[in-house]
């Protein structure tokens, strides 16, 4: 489907500009003001917005939507995030107004963390069964696209989380943010990834 894929990488792009602070029309004043109040009520990072919103045009394939003899991406993009951000925003609001959210001192620790690891080797001389290479050249050619997918997709800080060279806990106070903050953060970009693997077949 690469047709699809091209269309859904430049439709995540144009995510990205929608929601930044550099369109000057109409209808970026009005994203803008909806993406701030996300922030200050809800405590919603703009990345998490991308993500929630990728995602939902992804799994829905509201990108069929899009009719390019009628109107440009961009413009496509801008609208169905603006309105989107609407329906973000009635659900968060909902949420607020009928459930209490409660914070645990001593929450469960990631999986991630202290996880057991053994080198290849090891497996190797134990005899562990499915470690021998079998892997053909079709293999090594869709390693190499969805490798080049995860790095259009996730910035390199992420991927050397999500890849285990870089630990959760370290990352989210180099990035200053709470913990379950940074984790939920990142489960949010690796969901809306595999949506777009779904969609591009993979999974």
């Amino acid at each position: 489907m690469p047709d699809n894929k091209d269309l859904l990488m430049e439709s995540y792009s144009q995510f990205q500009w929608s929601l930044s602070e550099c369109g000057k029309y109409e209808i970026n004043e009005m994203i803008r003001r909806k993406v701030d109040y996300l922030n200050k009520v809800h405590g919603l990072e703009r990345d998490d917005i991308l993500h929630h919103l990728f995602e939902n045009y992804v799994s829905k394939k509201h990108y069929q939507k899009h009719d390019p003899a009628k109107t440009k991406l961009s413009t496509f993009i801008a609208h169905y995030t603006n309105w989107s951000l609407i329906n973000l925003i009635r659900s968060y609001d909902t949420l607020e107004k009928n459930y209490r959210e409660i914070f645990f001192e001593n929450g469960p620790q990631d999986p991630s963390n202290g996880r057991n690891r053994c080198s290849l080797s090891h497996l190797e001389e134990i005899g562990h069964e499915g470690v021998v290479d079998r892997i053909t050249p079709e293999d090594t050619y869709n390693g190499k696209e969805l490798w080049n997918l995860m790095q259009d997709f996730f910035d390199e800080d992420d991927l050397l989380v999500i890849l285990g060279f870089r630990d959760r806990e370290a990352e989210a106070e180099r990035l200053s943010v709470d913990y379950y903050t940074y984790c939920k953060r990142l489960n949010r970009k690796v969901s809306a990834f595999k949506s777009l693997l779904t969609e591009l077949g993979y999974l």
